[in-house]
């Protein structure tokens, strides 16, 4: 699968998403469509899409990959890490609320911030912060590392906006419940949005080690 680029009707999709939600539900549109491999004309009135399914919209926290925000945010970290890497990180094949719960439920760890000041976390895969979505999602992303490492963290995140993405990062974070951990052969990125501008930063990561 090639990288991710500016396709029309990628960019058009995501656009688009928002007038896809009627009382409560999304039309799902595959990978494949999303790229612009199918014959769907983005020109025609909307409700001409063809849909791969339909499924409600989540409220509930519980399970935030069916929520149509967390969805929209699934694709920005998969295609803007294929972006950078030229590598995927899961399964793109099937609809989009399929590829969401493909990263959600992932074996690996998978993180990203915003772009507010003091950025805040907006994404997370995993436990690993002890924290339920609704928590985590509200919580500054400096948090997850003690004061001593900020420095270094702060380097890290710099070095990322600067290049784009770093690889092979190593550095201790802790939970809300004060257990620390030490991350291996993490790789950190800058996430794009639909045309291609910076809306973040992501982390993935599949090896860490309590510290006790």
């Amino acid at each position: 699968m090639g990288r991710f680029s500016k396709s029309k009707s990628f960019t058009t999709y995501l656009k688009l998403q928002k007038l896809q939600v009627e009382s409560g539900f999304i039309k799902i549109l595959s990978i494949d469509q999303l790229l612009g491999h199918t014959r769907l004309n983005y020109q025609e009135n909307i409700s001409d899409l063809t849909t791969i399914e339909t499924m409600p919209l989540s409220r509930n926290p519980q399970v935030p990959w069916q929520q149509e925000a967390v969805i929209r945010h699934s694709l920005q970290l998969v295609h803007s890490f294929q972006h950078w890497t030229g590598h995927t990180l899961i399964d793109t094949n099937g609809s989009t609320i399929l590829v969401a719960q493909r990263l959600f439920e992932a074996s690996f760890v998978l993180v990203s911030h915003g772009t507010e000041s003091d950025p805040i976390f907006n994404y997370g895969n995993r436990k690993l912060w002890q924290l339920e979505w609704e928590a985590f999602t509200n919580l500054p992303s400096r948090c997850s590392a003690e004061p001593i490492e900020q420095k270094e963290r702060e380097r890290m995140l710099v070095s990322t906006k600067n290049q784009g993405l770093i690889s092979e990062y190593q550095g201790i974070r802790i939970s809300s419940m004060g257990k620390r951990f030490r991350i291996d052969d993490g790789i950190i990125w800058n996430v794009l949005d639909e045309e291609l501008r910076p809306c973040g930063q992501a982390a993935t990561f599949n090896r860490w080690t309590p510290i006790t």
